[in-house]
């Protein structure tokens, strides 16, 4: 592993522990050993790392999200697969990582969205891509009838990504994960086909925008 990689690491795990702000250049160094030289050889600054951190976390998360969503399995268990890849996506890969709050970006995102373009910018593409997700598995399902046929998979697509960002939001301030597993239940059973016959008027939610 490289330094910068090294620097990447580190800075990820602890700015998921501890958050950005609390987390010092200094801190970083002495976790990782690399001299300050070598730092800002790599990085401009500790928002620059963190930047660095950001687009790894989403390139990776991005890439489980297609694995988990490529299979043949119904509608449900793509929704399913979603969640679980927020579920157990983290900051680092080790033991702990399935045991720990789910999804570190959004933290992260909250720190430093309202004051850095480009950490906004990447979020909110990550945002769309999470959302197309969503929207093809709710699509998919409305098709085969594993859905309500009468719902908006655009509308219903953005009710579901604020859905699964709340419960996030949740679940960092709860310390625990369980909205995650709350909300994907209320997801499924709003998107269920009704006894009744289907749904005259689709879910509510502006689907034009984020």
């Amino acid at each position: 592993m490289t330094n910068r990689d090294r620097l990447v690491q580190a800075a990820g795990d602890m700015f998921y522990r501890n958050g950005y702000a609390a987390t010092s250049v200094e801190d970083i160094l002495e976790r990782t050993g690399v001299a300050r030289s070598n730092f800002y050889y790599y990085f401009g600054g500790k928002l620059d790392l963190a930047r660095e951190v950001f687009r790894r976390w989403v390139e990776d998360f991005e890439d489980h999200l297609r694995g988990a969503t490529a299979s043949d399995g119904d509608a449900a268990e793509k929704l399913h697969a979603i969640f679980r890849e927020v579920r157990v996506s983290s900051a680092d890969d080790g033991a702990d990582a399935r045991d720990r709050l789910p999804c570190p970006m959004g933290p992260l995102v909250l720190e430093l969205a309202p004051h850095d373009e480009e950490i906004r910018s990447v979020a909110t593409e990550f945002l769309a891509t999470l959302r197309s997700a969503l929207r093809k598995a709710i699509a998919a399902g409305a098709g085969r009838g594993e859905f309500d046929p009468g719902i908006d998979p655009e509308a219903a697509a953005a009710v579901a990504l604020a859905t699964l960002q709340g419960a996030l939001l949740l679940c960092h301030t709860l310390g625990r994960a369980q909205p995650l597993g709350n909300a994907e239940s209320a997801l499924l059973g709003l998107l269920m086909p009704r006894k009744f016959g289907p749904r005259s008027d689709p879910l509510p939610g502006d689907a034009s925008s984020l």
